[in-house]
């Protein structure tokens, strides 16, 4: 009876340094979602999208950071820095949308806090310091809203030290799917473009705007997978409705786009 021989583990650095740079290159990105809820609109659901570059590697050893650091840094800024920050809207009715109000408003409070720092120097304010009243006391009970203070933290950069803007309107955005109510035609677009427009006149003096990727009808579940079957958000053609007051997104949402960049 023949006996395998033990192989000894292969090392990572026994790799020529032409294939370690390949591996580096291919190392996986990460999106993942996050729920999140106003205290005084329990039955509605926002979803941020947190993304993260694969930063762990850089931990190895000193040749791996030397190698590694280069193309993971480029990997994170055009990811992270460079990609606009994504929210997926679970609140649906017109008026509503007091957890989307409040986390814009948090992201603007930090970008307002990295005002005279250079990229890497400025402060990350607290969950204390980003949100008030008993918005603030719910999400200091809860683990998870690290999360959001998270996505805030990179929304906030993205909108300070990105050099990407919005081919259209010259501003930096904020991308956002909305699930539209049960209404439908011109009073559903109406009432989107209401909420759009209510959080765009404060932003746009800043350089930043809220654009809408694409709608997702109510009732189809609020956080969705690459599994089973797709469904791609649709663009709303606001302007066709005499919605000028709507910054519309710079380009159309595209499967290929939907999956790579917003699903888990």
């Amino acid at each position: 009876m023949c006996v395998a021989k033990e192989v000894a583990p292969f090392r990572f650095l026994d790799l020529p340094k032409e294939i370690r740079l390949i591996i580096y290159e291919k190392l996986p990105r990460s999106i993942k979602h996050h729920q999140t809820r106003h205290p005084d609109e329990p039955s509605h659901r926002m979803t941020v999208i947190l993304k993260s570059a694969p930063v762990a590697i850089l931990l190895t050893c000193k040749l791996v950071y030397n190698e590694a650091r280069p193309i993971v840094q480029e990997m994170t800024n055009a990811f992270i820095r460079d990609g606009p920050p994504r929210i997926i809207d679970g609140v649906s009715g017109r008026g509503e949308g007091r957890m989307l109000d409040a986390v814009i408003r948090a992201i603007m409070k930090q970008v307002d806090a990295l005002h005279d720092y250079e990229l890497g120097q400025g402060p990350c304010l607290t969950l204390s310091q980003l949100f008030e009243g008993h918005l603030r006391n719910a999400l200091l009970s809860k683990r998870n809203s690290r999360f959001l203070v998270k996505f805030v933290h990179q929304a906030a950069h993205h909108l300070k030290y990105s050099s990407i803007q919005n081919g259209q309107t010259g501003l930096r955005s904020i991308e956002l799917v909305k699930y539209t109510s049960t209404v439908s035609g011109i009073g559903r677009h109406w009432a989107l473009g209401a909420d759009l427009h209510a959080l765009n006149t404060r932003l746009n003096r800043k350089g930043v705007a809220v654009v809408c990727a694409g709608v997702l009808p109510a009732g189809v579940a609020e956080s969705p997978t690459r599994t089973g079957d797709l469904l791609i958000p649709q663009r709303i053609n606001f302007q066709a409705y005499g919605l000028d007051c709507y910054i519309p997104s710079s380009r159309q949402m595209e499967a290929e786009d939907w999956v790579q960049g917003w699903l888990e």
